[in-house]
């Protein structure tokens, strides 16, 4: 029976996936108007209004209650989860069933925070040795393989992976910096013990910083990611974003024995292709799980958004200048406008499908997981 479920499923994928946002809308549309959902939507509305209030000053569209800036609000707002890290889950319920994706690429942008803040410590170890050559970005590819061997990639991911290996790394780092410098004599234990300390010392201090630049970096590729295929059907986007591209040709070869040097200029370069994965993977997150979720939950009116957010009163006021996401206990002040947007797309699939969206099945998984079948 396995193997005729898995032919079945290999057969039919394509019109499994065509049909995800359809059939997760249904489902979670039939649980909401049928009393079923453990979802708190006031909680995930009054989350999304603080957003907006948030994100109103990169506003580059004449209308703040357009579709296009709600899912750049949306987008940014995710974004900036995924750099969290004094929430141990800090998504809205709307995400419950892409918490494993989400907290995987989460932790992978925490690798590449942490490697860059141990990238600053080696650039000053070299100074100390006083070597004042250029870093090829060779040199950073290779400390990255090393320290991620350290780290062990099979492993279940742990934050405390670092922690517990600051010893390992920061020994790996003066040894590499020993053979860079050339010297031939033993490697100085005093120092990389030193230089362990320091790590102990620079990563609270530096972690926010070092997070905001890769933020930065990372949400204008998402936002381009976004802008390029949003208007994609979810076949194609499983194709442009999820299906693995044909591998490019071998280079051609070199036409002379030296080796081509760059200098590291951009403390994100070597992560390019790791943060090119990042973004089409969260962009195929983002934009399926807007299809789903934004008609029930998400899209607001621009007066429905303000009157939500004015009447949130001074806890609201105190969230945003803490930069905490609203309570969840304040008194929801959105359901009128959630129980319109409900009739509003009840009446439309009721139209489009000729089916009662209480009349469910059975859920797979969520819509980014159906398309990865």
């Amino acid at each position: 029976m396995k193997d005729v479920a898995n032919h079945q499923i290999r057969n039919l994928k394509a019109l499994l996936i065509e049909d995800t946002v359809n059939f997760e809308r249904n489902y979670h549309l039939g649980r909401i108007v049928s009393g079923r959902s453990r979802i708190n939507i006031n909680a995930i509305q009054q989350w999304y209004s603080f957003e907006l209030q948030r994100f109103r000053p990169f506003d580059r569209f004449a209308s703040k209650g357009s579709p296009r800036f709600q899912l750049e609000v949306f987008a940014r707002a995710v974004t900036s989860l995924l750099f969290s890290t004094d929430v141990p889950d800090p998504f809205p319920e709307t995400f419950y069933l892409d918490q494993d994706r989400l907290q995987n690429l989460r932790d992978a942008i925490y690798d590449l925070v942490m490697f860059e803040i141990c990238f600053t410590l080696f650039s000053g170890l070299l100074r100390r040795l006083a070597y004042r050559g250029t870093i090829l970005e060779s040199t950073k590819i290779t400390l990255r393989n090393a320290l991620f061997a350290i780290l062990g990639d099979g492993q279940q991911h742990s934050t405390n992976r670092w922690q517990d290996n600051y010893d390992h790394i920061s020994l790996q780092m003066v040894r590499y910096a020993w053979e860079i410098c050339g010297f031939t004599h033993k490697v100085d234990l005093s120092l990389a013990s030193e230089t362990s300390q320091l790590l102990h010392q620079m990563v609270a201090p530096s972690y926010p910083q070092h997070a905001s630049v890769l933020e930065a970096s990372f949400v204008a590729q998402v936002l381009t990611c976004i802008n390029s295929h949003m208007n994609l059907s979810p076949l194609d986007l499983f194709n442009a974003l999820v299906a693995p591209p044909n591998p490019p040709p071998p280079p051609p070869p070199s036409q002379n024995n030296f080796p081509v040097q760059s200098h590291v200029t951009d403390t994100l370069s070597s992560h390019f292709d790791q943060l090119t994965d990042l973004t089409n993977r969260l962009t195929h997150i983002i934009l399926l799980h807007w299809r789903t979720w934004g008609p029930i939950v998400y899209v607001i009116s621009e007066e429905d958004d303000t009157a939500t957010f004015s009447a949130s009163g001074p806890l609201a006021e105190k969230d945003a200048v803490s930069g905490q996401q609203p309570s969840s206990t304040q008194e929801p002040l959105s359901v009128d406008n959630t129980q319109h947007s409900i009739s509003t797309v009840t009446r439309g699939m009721e139209d489009s499908t000729g089916q009662d969206p209480q009349q469910e099945a059975s859920i797979p998984g969520s819509a980014s997981e159906t398309s990865a079948l």
